[in-house]
């Protein structure tokens, strides 16, 4: 059903005004028609409620149609207006529709009034759209400016004097001017060589037929092929200018195969026909046969309404008789049952019938629908996503949330809208998210930062995608992931300052054990020598028994020195396999103890350890041989090194007294074997219990 109207009627005759009445609820049930007959009456009514149409009769008493459509287009008000009446002169209907009238109905053919009415309706919508696009695009002349700087085509805009309005940089360096130098300047008194030539005359062209002309002509001027389409205005023209040199020159050598001279209908590929007054086909091109699916040259002399007899009575048709009728050029766009396709067309009439240009615009058509399916699903994606999404203008206002954003920021989305960011949450202010915004939308490029933001206890990761009307954000939540790593380097800090700790005491303990060696053994054997000595000074009857116990003493002193200083040199791995040292680690330790070792290595790959990983495996394994000498009360140690791919294992086995696996922890020896081989990223086990024997197991991944 179709949307009531809102109609104000002028009309005396109480019996026309029901004709009219009954006839336009038939097409349109829930309309209001309000009738006049009197000039106050009618003011009246325009001053309270503005009509969705205004439909005249021309013979009122003291008021006509006429006199109607003056106010109502003096008053700026762009109502569809229709004249109803009775009879009327044609040259009079046609000065009216000039005036401002949208059509004219005789009342003896009051059947076409709904279909007037409708298309009255529809082009005033469309004008009206115009219009407001208009309006737009004056308010954005200064970012359509800056674009014109930048495109790489040249830009004129020219008064009907020719007058330079504006010209871009580009469109300056094609001429051999400075910048801002044609800015005032006339181009028929800059460039008076170029008059009567096609860019001239097409300039001209455009201003009279107020239509858009394209041009494309050897410049004298510039001596270069220059390619200007004209767009026309009531002030003037735009005018944009490509240098088409380059191309020229490339295409030269297959224009030679043309022929000199080709006629643009049989060239252009939008479909153009000629009818007569009555649908005769006078002239159709190729590319309208092949659009209308007719082959070459059967459509001429034919009758379009008997061709295509599904058409009727359709948008086309109806433009084809409303252009001849009222002499206005009509433009349409419609699907064609018939040929099964969209097309747009221009209709322009004349006294002897129409010229249409017309185009298959099917294929755009299901362009629009894929876009048009495309942001639905944007849509949804936005909704689904698991991050916020917000987008913002350049006014820094909220332009869209989805409901993840609001779950952020604790806010309902829908109240955020229009407003600004800043206001909303003082607390960021020149904060790093502040800082990202802003740079991402100067520089125009994508932005991240990571920032947290103590109201909502958030840790933000920001994602900044910028555009010319403000800026995207997703916006993830990291907070759990940001205390996790924060307290994480707590515990490694805490461990670093542990293991320096354990460091520090395991190198006093070792310079004790050295102090201890020293005054234990070295010190004590060196101070009994000297003590043999003072004998034979105060006894020198039997000097040879007290001098070889001295040379004995000395030996053992120089024995004991070796000894120590055999454990505390660190070991030249270049030169002795790990192997080898540890059985001299053996030899030189556990044997000299009483301890008998065994060494099992035959999955061992030396060469996958790197120098550093050698010498912690063996200061683990001189560690843990002090250990056991001390306290295992072993007689057996045996020494394991396998490994398997990169995965190296190394354990000491004995079959001592064992030990409460609880305190395992606690000496500084095991600690500073943890130290070691935490630097590797490797782990420490312990296997034993009380009269069980002892295992050290250690596990690192190979560094070659």
């Amino acid at each position: 059903m179709k949307k009531g109207l809102n109609i104000l009627m002028m009309e005396d005759s109480p019996v026309d005004a029901e004709l009219i009445r009954r006839l336009i609820k038939k097409e349109y049930p829930d309309s209001h028609i309000e009738q006049v007959a009197v000039k106050d009456l009618f003011l009246q009514r325009l001053e309270h409620e503005l009509p969705d149409v205004i439909l005249a009769d021309n013979s009122l008493p003291g008021f006509d149609a006429r006199e109607a459509l003056l106010l109502v287009r003096g008053r700026g008000m762009q109502i569809p207006f229709i004249m109803v009446s009775g009879t009327m002169q044609e040259d009079y209907a046609v000065q009216v529709i000039k005036e401002g009238a949208d059509d004219y109905i005789l009342k003896d053919r009051l059947a076409r009034l709904p279909a007037a009415i409708e298309t009255a309706i529809r082009q005033r919508n469309i004008e009206a759209e115009k219009a407001s696009i208009q309006a737009k695009l004056v308010s954005s002349e200064e970012k359509y400016r800056t674009i014109m700087e930048r495109i790489s085509d040249g830009f004129f805009i020219v008064d009907r004097d020719w007058g330079v309005i504006y010209a871009n940089q580009t469109a300056e360096k094609m001429f051999g001017k400075p910048v801002g130098y044609l800015q005032g300047k006339k181009m028929n008194e800059e460039f008076p060589q170029a008059i009567d030539r096609p860019f001239f005359n097409a300039y001209l062209r455009a201003l009279e037929t107020n239509e858009a002309v394209e041009v494309e002509e050897y410049s004298i001027v510039a001596d270069r092929w220059m390619q200007a389409v004209m767009y026309p205005s009531e002030n003037g023209a735009a005018i944009f200018i490509r240098d088409k040199t380059a191309q020229r020159k490339a295409e030269e050598a297959s224009r030679k195969s043309e022929e000199k001279y080709q006629t643009m209908l049989e060239r252009i590929s939008d479909g153009f026909l000629v009818m007569d007054r009555n649908w005769v086909v006078k002239y159709i091109n190729p590319a309208a046969e092949k659009l209308l699916q007719r082959p070459p040259g059967y459509l001429p002399g034919k009758k379009m309404q008997e061709e295509f007899p599904g058409a009727l009575e359709r948008p086309f048709f109806k433009a084809y008789d409303e252009a001849l009728r009222t002499g206005n050029n009509k433009y349409i766009e419609e699907y064609s049952v018939s040929i099964n396709r969209w097309f747009q067309a221009s209709i322009y009439p004349s006294p002897d019938g129409v010229a249409v240009f017309f185009r298959d615009v099917t294929e755009q058509r299901k362009a629009e629908e894929e876009v048009r399916k495309g942001e639905e699903k944007y849509r949804n994606f936005i909704q689904r996503i698991t991050d916020a999404f917000i987008s913002l203008d350049n006014n820094w206002c909220y332009t869209y949330l989805n409901k993840q954003a609001g779950e952020l920021i604790q806010r309902k989305p829908e109240e955020l809208i229009g407003k600004n960011v800043w206001a909303e949450f003082p607390d960021a202010m020149f904060s790093a998210t502040y800082n990202a915004f802003h740079q991402a939308l100067k520089e125009q490029k994508y932005t991240s930062n990571v920032d947290y933001f103590a109201p909502l206890d958030l840790w933000q990761e920001n994602h900044i995608y910028p555009s010319e009307d403000g800026i995207s954000v997703f916006i993830r939540n990291i907070t759990e992931k940001k205390k996790l790593e924060i307290a994480l380097q707590e515990r490694q800090q805490k461990e670093q300052q542990q293991m320096i700790a354990a460091a520090l005491e395991a190198q006093e303990k070792e310079r004790n054990a050295i102090a201890i060696e020293l005054h234990d053994n070295v010190n004590q054997i060196l101070v009994g020598t000297k003590i043999v000595l003072s004998m034979l000074r105060d006894n020198p009857q039997d000097p040879a028994a007290i001098l070889k116990n001295s040379l004995d003493n000395i030996e053992l002193a120089i024995n004991e020195n070796r000894r120590i200083a055999h454990e505390l040199v660190t070991p030249d791995m270049k030169r002795e396999s790990l192997i080898n040292q540890l059985v001299s680690l053996c030899d030189n330790m556990l044997r000299q103890a009483g301890i008998t070792p065994s060494i099992q290595h035959e999955t061992y790959r030396e060469e996958l350890l790197s120098e550093q990983q050698q010498l912690a495996v063996y200061r683990i394994a001189q560690e843990q041989c002090t250990n056991i000498i001390k306290h295992a009360g072993a007689t057996s140690v045996t020494f394991t090194l396998s490994m398997e791919d990169r995965d190296f294992v190394f354990s000491i086995a004995d079959n001592g007294k064992g030990a409460d696996p609880r305190k395992t922890n606690t000496g500084i020896g095991l600690q500073s074997i943890r130290n070691r081989i935490s630097v590797f990223g490797g782990s420490v086990s312990i296997h034993t219990n009380p009269g069980q024997g002892f295992e050290l197991e250690i596990n690192m991944l190979a560094e070659r």
